[in-house]
């Protein structure tokens, strides 16, 4: 900071001391800087002598009696005089210049005393009058203005430098915008993401990349009230393709400037990941929902987490009941028949198939388990129809042996090859 300010002080405080536009009072004008980390104030400059960032004169700012009231001022111009004991400051500005009567203004850089403004005379001359007075104030607070706004300016370009100089060494994309959502800066990474050259971005719109873009640059409006903004959002590259972007933006201050610092990172990959494992649900969707079994999925809880038409159909009851709730709780007659093989499945890592019957619908119903490492997979099978047919059959089938065996005659059934396949006891 010192560095800087010794510059911009030789810039802008010459000028002023060779009053070349008149507006100081009459007088020796006079420069002086204080430094408060040696403790020291310092005679930069005066009329007609280069100013001198090294100073001329140096006194203890503890020695001093007439100037530390001067710097302990607000800008306001006070006139001051050589007492008898301030005998360092006599030793400067009386023997040097012959002046022992001033009017001067000290002046503020980011509110601290840093120099101040002075115009000497004689003992001969006159006082300076009020109108000189304000005169000196004028130019004081002008000069003060110049400094403040170059000082400032060079600390927001070392700020933005600093700035550009840390994102560049961010490998994730990084954008500066403006309260107008114009492109102020961007790193490589986010050039190389835009497909464009750096230097093209700056002064481009961020609604000219976001797709259909309308509410995320509402959101990005709206961060002067909420301070930061997080959402998804689709980029179009120059060639047309799709890319898919998180955005993490934050209201800062750059130097003085309220800016957008948006923060950018390629989900394109996840997304499509995402895109492909929707694909795969529908499809196991469809599959599920296209057997003729029913199908019920249950996780480590024995909660349904699936439950299909068929499911619906069999049981007669909506996925809406089954899903999210307990297997037990929900089909509690079948469960109790089918616990311990259930459960069997599930802590052997085994598939089962067995038969049972289910009594609320009067019906039979085969069962396939498949564990896995989410809970059990269930198909079931309405074989009612079948179970009917075989119980008739084993009717049929006994009702002919009781009339083979109570003829009279004696009955043997061979088969094509000769062989007994039956007889009755005749």
């Amino acid at each position: 900071m010192t560095t800087d300010v010794s510059a911009l002080l030789e810039q802008h405080v010459s000028p002023v001391l060779d009053n070349s536009d008149g507006r100081l009072p009459d007088g020796i004008a006079f420069f002086l800087r204080q430094n408060t980390d040696t403790a020291q104030i310092s005679l930069l400059g005066y009329s007609g002598a280069a100013f001198r960032p090294e100073g001329y004169f140096h006194l203890a700012t503890k020695q001093a009696v007439m100037l530390p009231g001067l710097f302990a001022g607000h800008g306001a111009a006070m006139p001051l005089s050589l007492s008898a004991s301030a005998l360092v400051e006599k030793n400067i500005f009386q023997h040097e210049f012959g002046v022992s009567h001033f009017a001067a203004a000290s002046l503020r850089l980011d509110g601290r005393a840093v120099g101040a403004l002075m115009v000497g005379r004689t003992e001969q001359e006159a006082p300076f009058s009020p109108h000189e007075m304000t005169a000196l104030e004028a130019s004081a607070q002008q000069l003060e203005n110049l400094l403040q706004q170059d000082f400032c300016a060079a600390r927001n370009r070392r700020s933005q430098e600093r700035f550009r100089l840390l994102n560049e060494q961010v490998s994730n994309p990084i954008v500066m915008l403006d309260c107008h959502l114009k492109i102020r800066e961007v790193n490589r990474a986010t050039a190389g993401l835009l497909g464009m050259k750096a230097e093209d971005l700056p002064g481009c719109g961020i609604e000219a990349f976001f797709v259909d873009g309308g509410q995320q640059l509402q959101a990005l409006r709206d961060i002067k009230r909420d301070g930061a903004t997080f959402f998804e959002a689709t980029v179009q590259h120059p060639d047309g393709a799709l890319l898919y972007v998180d955005v993490h933006a934050n209201l800062i201050t750059l130097g003085d400037e309220p800016m957008i610092k948006i923060f950018l990172r390629d989900i394109s990959a996840r997304k499509l990941a995402e895109e492909d494992l929707r694909r795969t649900h529908q499809q196991v969707r469809h599959i599920l929902e296209s057997t003729n079994d029913a199908y019920v999925a249950i996780d480590d809880d024995w909660n349904i987490t699936y439950f299909n038409a068929r499911a619906e159909a069999l049981f007669q009851v909506s996925r809406e009941q089954m899903l999210g709730h307990s297997l037990w709780d929900q089909l509690p007659e079948f469960a109790s028949s089918c616990y311990k093989k259930f459960h069997h499945s599930r802590n052997s890592d085994k598939m089962l198939q067995f038969e049972s019957y289910y009594p609320p619908l009067d019906r039979w119903v085969e069962t396939h388990t498949y564990p896995h490492p989410d809970g059990l997979s269930i198909f079931f099978r309405d074989i009612t129809e079948r179970r009917q047919a075989e119980l008739m059959l084993r009717d049929s089938e006994q009702r002919l042996r009781t009339i083979l065996d109570n003829l009279m005659d004696g009955i043997i059934s061979i088969d094509s090859l000769g062989f007994i396949e039956t007889f009755n006891p005749m």
